[in-house]
């Protein structure tokens, strides 16, 4: 099986789309905006719902939105600068600010980290 992806992994080298070509590709093309525009809609194929919520929606609302290119981490990273005292969430008369909720998030990320959890873990 690895032997089957490394080949494949070459024919996409060679082939002029594999991670190289990428990187080549991204050097040669002008910068872009930091955010793209993704549909709500499911994947062509895939089982869907009737997307009634979106009939509701008021005229000039779009079922697509734009989201930046960065990790949910940055965000929230920025949502804890920019509002620490404003509240984050509130679920069923529990609150939390986003100063707490950032705090929350690292306590769990150091006790991942702790049991071995690391990126690219699975």
């Amino acid at each position: 099986m690895a032997a089957e992806r490394k080949t494949s992994r070459a024919k996409k080298s060679a082939a002029g789309s594999g991670p190289k070509a990428k990187t080549a590709r991204a050097k040669k093309a002008p910068a872009r905006a930091t955010t793209r525009r993704r549909s709500t809609r499911p994947p062509k194929g895939a089982l869907s719902m009737d997307r009634i919520w979106v009939k509701s929606y008021p005229p000039g609302v779009s079922d697509t939105i734009e989201l930046p290119e960065e990790p949910v981490t940055a965000l929230l990273d920025e949502a804890v600068r920019q509002f620490p005292n404003n509240i984050a969430t509130d679920f069923e008369g529990q609150t939390l600010t986003y100063a707490q909720l950032g705090q929350a998030v690292d306590k769990f990320a150091s006790v991942l980290r702790d049991l071995g959890v690391g990126k690219g873990t699975r």
